[in-house]
């Protein structure tokens, strides 16, 4: 014996019609926070991380003997601007990653520990990227 449900689709869709408001949250509804925009950047830089790895791989297996990425990061702009934006996305995902460590250490989670963390994480991000760039290009 089973149990037949009847589900009418149509006036669920009248009702949403109806309403004014929107049927799942969008973006446009929130205002924008320092702490989401950090977690935006810190999903991009893992996304970052990833095809940086992907790239070194490529090019230990596809690269010639004598020819390092060293010199390519020192001879090419392209090259330059990759290893820029690699050590970009490497830093902050480190900073921002043990930013979610004290979090989850139940430190820092009121607001303003949060946006104090946040900007300190991107702050040293900057600070570590240049410092690295710089040391990498000069030596």
């Amino acid at each position: 014996m089973s149990i037949k449900i009847k589900y009418n689709n149509k006036n669920k869709r009248n009702k949403n019609k109806n309403s004014i408001r929107p049927v799942s949250p969008h973006i446009q509804i929130y205002k924008w926070e320092w702490t989401m925009v950090y977690s935006i950047l810190h999903r991009a830089s893992a996304l970052g991380v990833g095809k940086i790895m992907i790239l070194i791989y490529l090019s230990i297996l596809f690269l010639p003997n004598d020819i390092s990425l060293l010199i390519l990061i020192k001879n090419y702009t392209i090259a330059k601007i990759i290893y820029f934006l690699s050590v970009l996305c490497i830093n902050y995902y480190i900073f921002a990653t043990i930013k979610y460590i004290v979090w989850d250490l139940a430190e820092g989670l009121d607001l303003t520990t949060a946006k104090w963390l946040g900007h300190s994480s991107a702050i040293a991000t900057i600070i570590f990227t240049i410092g690295i760039y710089s040391y990498g290009l000069f030596n």
